[in-house]
């Protein structure tokens, strides 16, 4: 059986493969695939490959039928996509960076795949951390981001400090650029530059005001444990208290 007529199979009829079939079919996929996904590393794009997929499909030796199957129906589905190879992915990738330069034109714009990269990268990452609030907040995670390359600000360093950032955008719309050699700006820089409080003590502040919640509600021992690891959730220096 060839590589293509196994990409384009139905799910149904991958699952009638068994024995000699599934191992012969499983083998030739596997080469087909590896040597694409050897291509995408060599470009450091594996981030664009299948989860679980990103060092290639593993030997099939001590894997379950289902398995298998699974895996010869996850590989052929992004097979069968267009950006299934590294230059239909950057081709992909082009035209979705300049679709985004069109609607942000006069805002901002992408001069590299790289930078639109990190990009997706940073909003992916927000996203993840705030989960339910992100629908809410993603318009200010967005400025945050565009905030940081006017700066020349490590995007990293607003995910870390994201509270205190969205609390302050508005100062921070008035900062200048920072002219620095010798060493990376942090964001602390620019509070200091606009006369903020500092963000060790922002932090401090919020943990401070969860500890006396917990107080009020005569919480101790486990409980009042359980009770500050839920609302002050330090995760990468986000701290997010939950809805009530």
């Amino acid at each position: 059986m060839k590589a293509k007529q196994i990409i384009n199979m139905a799910a149904y009829q991958v699952n009638k493969l068994t024995g000699g079939a599934l191992n012969e079919a499983y083998q030739t996929l596997k080469s087909v695939f590896n040597k694409r996904a050897k291509t995408f590393r060599k470009h450091g794009a594996e981030r664009a490959l299948p989860p679980g997929f990103r060092k290639g499909m593993q030997s099939s030796v001590g894997m379950s039928e289902s398995e298998k199957l699974q895996a010869l129906k996850d590989v052929s589905a992004f097979m069968r996509g267009e950006r299934s190879s590294y230059s239909g992915w950057r081709r992909s990738e082009l035209d979705q960076m300049e679709s985004l330069n069109e609607r942000l034109k006069g805002v901002f714009h992408f001069d590299s795949l790289d930078d639109f990269r990190q990009y997706g990268e940073f909003m992916g990452a927000m996203q993840t951390r705030l989960g339910e609030m992100w629908g809410g907040e993603s318009s200010q995670v967005r400025e945050l981001y565009f905030q940081s390359k006017r700066l020349g600000v490590d995007s990293n360093q607003f995910l870390w400090n994201y509270e205190y950032w969205i609390e302050h955008a508005e100062e921070l719309q008035k900062a200048k650029p920072i002219s620095y050699s010798g060493r990376g700006l942090k964001t602390s820089d620019y509070a200091r530059q606009l006369n903020l409080p500092s963000i060790n003590e922002f932090y401090r502040k919020r943990y401070s005001d969860v500890m006396q919640e917990a107080l009020l509600k005569d919480l101790s021992g486990k409980e009042l444990k359980k009770y500050v690891e839920e609302q002050y959730r330090p995760v990468s220096g986000i701290v997010r208290k939950r809805k009530k």
